[in-house]
């Protein structure tokens, strides 16, 4: 379900790609793309780098600390971004940067993490333009089918192997 989603929104942001972009300043581009190197800096680096060693500092429970630090930073960005920039496309192009900073740094490239980062930009959009953040709502329809691919993304993530 999550990756039919993720194909549609694909689909759906390809259509709107030009008009999105016509529509945002140069200058506008330019901060998304420091808060993505921002939060590719803030997130991703010392994910790579310290998750290892919650992991083995706390055992099991390695990934409160870890996820605790990683969402706070990330969405902590993500809501300084929108409230500067409050244009739809722009988490999408944020998250994008973070991406492709990851796969050049890490080779980060594997169908679960195209997965992750699409889903979560995704989410994240329809939910902004839904809670009227961009000036626009979601009917009821869109916003259950938002709420079902969100109960199944958490499925197929908790159904995930763990390293």
């Amino acid at each position: 379900a999550a990756t039919v989603m993720l194909i549609a929104a694909m689909l759906l942001s390809l259509l709107r790609i030009r008009r999105i972009l016509a529509a945002m300043r140069t200058r506008w581009l330019v901060t998304v793309s420091l808060f993505g190197a921002a939060a590719f800096a803030a997130v991703n680096v010392p994910s790579a780098l310290f998750s290892d060693i919650f992991h083995v500092l706390l055992g099991p429970f390695g990934f409160l600390v870890s996820g605790l630090f990683n969402g706070v930073c990330l969405y902590m960005i993500i809501v300084a971004l929108v409230i500067l920039i409050p244009r739809p496309g722009v988490v999408a192009l944020m998250l994008l940067v973070r991406l492709l900073l990851g796969i050049l740094a890490f080779g980060q490239l594997t169908p679960i993490t195209l997965l992750s980062y699409g889903m979560q930009a995704f989410l994240l959009e329809a939910l902004l333009s839904g809670g009227g953040i961009y000036g626009c709502r979601l009917s009821r329809a869109q916003v259950s089918a938002i709420r079902c691919g969100r109960l199944h993304w958490w499925r197929f993530a908790a159904a995930l192997p763990t390293a």
